[in-house]
């Protein structure tokens, strides 16, 4: 790779480039965070700002330092398009690009090759385990707080093809039929256990913790296993599938944490609300939603090369990001990462305005839901939290005289016509949140606002922040939160 090609002026030379190859020179905010990237900090700046051009710059810096760069995005339609958008002016320096897809990863020789690469961080990690070689240099993660902090606990894994197991199809068929006579009691934040703990062991099979998400069998369960197993109760592999079954039923639902697709399972990412088809849960969790779902009980891998987020990216020899939320979040980054996070000052002045209105009952909020929409022109988004709301909503909004779209993981292919309807006055579409992350929206004319309907609250206020639009209006059931400091609208309203 020939260092030193941006000449005596780099910062010259690089506007000069994005002014030919974009239209436009980048302002002083995206240069101040292209260079931080570049010398491996930690920026926050907020979407509308122009990110992806602060990332090229720091992109570029780095190369002009002979340095090989993986551009890492929050999904491959991002990475698609920041590839199309940039590999010719890569070209024209006498470097090459290449953007991998998750479907089918990259080649060693690309991986070697390339000077510029862009894909996701799925991509990389499975690629890393089935055993690629490749330069890990430096890196640029977009949406950085999304990968390191809220995905920090993922472990990706990898079959190594040594060794399946069959799963026990009738102790999961005989653990199936309890679940549906068992009795339970649900246990919530309120609920004082020591109080109750007598009550609940004599009067009820297990117990659900809504709290901690998790399921407890009880003296009296126990005692009806052995009444109907005997010894057998003493089998451990019994009390783990009914185990699992029960957390199945109580703490996983369809099209929210999974969806049947072709007949075989697939994960829904849990943080970004879309398809994980290489992930995959614990073995007898996985199982027990292929019995519930009545789907045929897949033969498991037993061993797996296995790595997280956390770990992977240690191997790069220089590692920085950029997010709009990641002041949200600047502790882990320092205690875990040892960095710093750089807030960049907004170029534009911020002209999102929000409203919040608190509703008692789901039917006056899907009652105000329907005002809202009928009330503007402007096109809207509302967004929920998983992809049967969104059906759900869409039906119950199919009276509604508007264009009407959905994008949910069932549409993913169509992902970039979707959205790029949106744009339209008199246009309505609902999505899951798998617009949270990587996902561009501009409307047509200068003078139209997007509108963001948030239908539901959101897990935390960082998740609610990435979702904020130009003019959002949240119509819960809760009462807001108290807000803190104002943070970046994800969806722009206005050109760069």
């Amino acid at each position: 790779m020939r260092a030193g090609f941006l000449g005596n002026s780099p910062e010259e030379k690089i506007s000069e480039l994005i002014e030919k190859h974009y239209g436009f020179s980048p302002y002083k905010e995206q240069i101040k965070a292209g260079k931080a990237l570049a010398k491996g900090k930690i920026v926050n700046q907020h979407t509308g700002e122009g990110k992806t051009i602060s990332i090229l710059i720091g992109a570029l810096l780095l190369l002009n330092e002979g340095r090989k760069v993986y551009i890492v995005t929050a999904n491959d339609y991002l990475s698609r398009r920041d590839y199309d958008d940039s590999k010719k002016l890569y070209e024209e320096l006498g470097l090459s690009s290449v953007s991998f897809s998750e479907g089918t990863g990259g080649s060693e020789y690309a991986y070697k090759n390339a000077d510029v690469i862009y894909a996701t961080g799925h991509t990389l990690i499975f690629d890393y385990l089935r055993g690629i070689k490749a330069n890990y240099d430096a890196v640029i993660i977009d949406e950085i707080d999304y990968i390191l902090v809220e995905c920090a606990n993922h472990d990706f894994s990898v079959s190594t093809g040594d060794s399946k197991v069959k799963m026990p199809k009738d102790l999961f068929d005989t653990c199936l039929r309890l679940s549906e006579i068992f009795t339970f009691a649900e246990k919530t934040a309120s609920t004082k256990v020591e109080d109750l703990l007598f009550d609940y062991n004599k009067q009820y099979d297990y117990v659900v913790d809504s709290v901690q998400n998790q399921i407890s069998i009880t003296t009296r369960g126990y005692e009806a296993l052995e009444k109907m197993f005997g010894e057998e109760t003493d089998n451990l592999l019994l009390i783990d599938i009914l185990h699992a079954v029960l957390t199945v039923k109580h703490f996983y639902k369809k099209d929210r944490d999974y969806i049947i697709e072709n007949g075989k399972l697939v994960i829904i990412d849990s943080a970004s609300g879309r398809k994980s088809p290489n992930s995959s849960n614990e073995l007898l969790i996985q199982t027990a939603i292929e019995e519930i779902e009545g789907l045929p009980l897949t033969d498991k891998d037993l061993l797996h090369n296995t790595c997280s987020y956390t770990v992977f990216f240690t191997l790069f020899k220089e590692m920085s990001g950029i997010s709009g939320t990641t002041s949200y979040v600047p502790y882990d980054f320092i205690e875990i990462y040892g960095k710093e996070t750089i807030k960049i000052k907004d170029h534009y002045k911020s002209r999102r305005q929000e409203f919040f209105e608190e509703y008692k009952t789901s039917d006056e909020r899907l009652k105000r839901v329907k005002e809202l929409v009928s009330a503007y022109k402007d096109p809207v988004l509302i967004i929920t939290d998983s992809d049967k709301k969104s059906q759900d909503l869409y039906k119950a909004l199919e009276d509604i005289d508007k264009r009407l779209l959905i994008l949910d993981n069932n549409d993913l292919e169509d992902e970039e016509g979707i959205l790029s309807e949106i744009k339209h006055e008199e246009t309505v579409l609902i999505s899951s949140k798998i617009v949270g992350r990587g996902t561009d929206i501009q409307v047509l004319n200068d003078w139209d606002e997007l509108i963001v309907i948030l239908p539901e609250r959101m897990h935390s206020e960082r998740a609610e922040r990435r979702l904020n639009g130009s003019k959002s209006i949240r119509c819960s059931e809760n009462r807001p939160r108290r807000r803190q400091s104002a943070a970046g609208s994800f969806f722009r309203s206005m050109p760069e």
